[in-house]
């Protein structure tokens, strides 16, 4: 079959998929966020279907894409061949149960790509930000340890704080899971907070990924920073660390 002039899809970190796997134990409506890419040139991501998060791989060969589901036996695989039309593909699934098994056909993929690149920037500062939005967000620079970080992760807005403002989870490609609040803060710059969720350091050691007044509201550049606060909720120690983007998909 010869391959569509839409054909490979393009992937690139950050992106998330909604992949729907009709077969075995994998059934569901998974969402697939891509991350960066291993020393292959492949695609590492994290597959999420509900609490169930695990490693994936996108991966062209061929000129068949393909999507391993899974970082131990048995393995989920979703193999598309080149088909043209709109932004699903569709394709077979197949499980390898060990490592010296052939691959055995038992169910349909069907995957499409979530609100690719915003063509619409919104037309004015400040961002729109509102309960029921997904940004993917990228960090690069210091961690809450002092370690080198690099990640990309998606910021999902489920609820309103106390004061009002939008508040979720960020989750990161290696499943790391933060709480998130999105807000304006007064300066008229954009803050997206980031804490741990629990334990003795929740709501004292904070990320925080500052977006200052900018022509594309939907796709932000800015500055990642550190801090502290004490038990009132007083900040300490704020600090330039690297640099974030965060970019709506919906």
């Amino acid at each position: 079959m010869a391959a569509s002039p839409a054909w490979p899809p393009a992937l690139s970190t950050g992106q998330t998929w909604q992949v729907k796997i009709l077969g075995g134990q994998w059934t569901g409506e998974w969402s697939v966020v891509v991350g960066g890419k291993d020393a292959d040139g492949d695609f590492e991501a994290t597959a999420i279907l509900g609490s169930r998060r695990t490693e994936a791989l996108f991966f062209l060969q061929d000129n068949i894409l393909r999507l391993n589901i899974g970082g131990q036996y048995p393995l989920a695989r979703c193999r598309f061949d080149p088909q043209s039309g709109g932004g699903t593909i569709q394709g077979k699934l197949f499980v390898f149960k060990d490592a010296n098994s052939d691959a055995e056909e038992i169910g349909i993929c069907v995957a499409s790509r979530l609100n690719p690149q915003p063509q619409q920037p919104q037309a004015a500062w400040p961002p729109r930000l509102a309960v029921g939005q997904r940004w993917q967000v990228s960090v690069t620079g210091k961690d809450l340890d002092g370690k080198d970080l690099n990640d990309v992760g998606t910021v999902t807005l489920s609820e309103r704080d106390s004061d009002g403002d939008p508040k979720g989870t960020v989750v990161f490609k290696d499943g790391f899971r933060m709480v998130a609040y999105f807000y304006m803060g007064r300066s008229g710059a954009a803050l997206l907070d980031m804490t741990v969720p629990d334990g003795d350091n929740s709501h004292r050691l904070w990320l925080r990924c500052r977006f200052e007044e900018q022509g594309n509201a939907a796709s932000l550049k800015g500055t990642l920073q550190i801090f502290r606060t004490d038990a009132n909720g007083q900040i300490s120690g704020l600090k330039d660390v690297g640099a974030c983007t965060a970019t709506l998909n919906r």
